[in-house]
């Protein structure tokens, strides 16, 4: 008698396709960081805890926070594979390594998942402490809103670095964007850029930003 090969990710699949379960149109705007606190049964994690959108039908594959990094763009903590997925309409708390007694805020959170067509994607999901258990840092000067971005970002800064230049570079160190600050709320216009993950740079300050469109 033959035996026949079988694999997870085909097991995975016939399970999903059995439940009537599908990944719609969903995108990173479909994400979002609710809480973030240590895990009481164990000191050596953090739970970062996401809230996906979509319908009860959506289902992602395998999904994780890679690493995060705080708002200097230093990465305080990384995760790993641990959850076999995450339906629409839910929150799962995501363990990562426990943060240091000082973060400073925004914090971005990496978030890897997979589709049903096994298609890997990431997402940068931003969270701004408010509320939060952890001693912070004195709220950092720069932040950029929204991010994920799609078409446009909104720069706070803090009202001296008004003058300042800022440059926007893709993940290849290429600069694709420059201007000067004249405002603490600066707009600036995504449209020209391709999706991808971006780093905007201030001074000696550095943000990543996920462009969508």
């Amino acid at each position: 008698m033959k035996t026949l090969p079988i694999s997870l990710s085909t097991i995975t699949f016939t399970l999903i396709s059995l439940c009537g379960i599908s990944q719609s149109t969903l995108s990173c705007a479909d994400f979002s960081i609710t809480s973030v606190a240590p895990d009481e049964s164990n000191p050596d994690f953090t739970l970062i805890s996401i809230q996906m959108l979509g319908s009860t039908s959506d289902f992602i594959n395998y999904p994780y926070v890679t690493s995060v990094s705080d708002c200097d763009g230093n990465t305080i903590a990384s995760g790993s594979m641990f959850f076999f997925g995450q339906m629409g309409q839910t929150t799962q708390a995501y363990p990562v390594s426990a943060f240091g007694n000082d973060v400073c805020f925004p914090i971005t959170a990496e978030f890897f998942f997979g589709n049903v067509d096994f298609e890997n994607d990431t997402c940068l999901l931003t969270f701004d402490g408010s509320g939060l258990f952890i001693n912070t840092k004195m709220q950092h000067t720069l932040s950029v809103f929204p991010n994920p971005a799609s078409g446009e970002i909104q720069m706070n800064v803090a009202p001296e670095m008004i003058g300042t230049e800022y440059s926007l570079f893709d993940s290849m160190g290429r600069m694709v964007l420059s201007g000067v600050i004249t405002t603490p709320l600066q707009r600036i216009d995504l449209g020209a850029i391709p999706k991808g993950v971006y780093v905007m740079r201030v001074a000696n300050q550095e943000i990543k930003i996920l462009s969508t469109q």
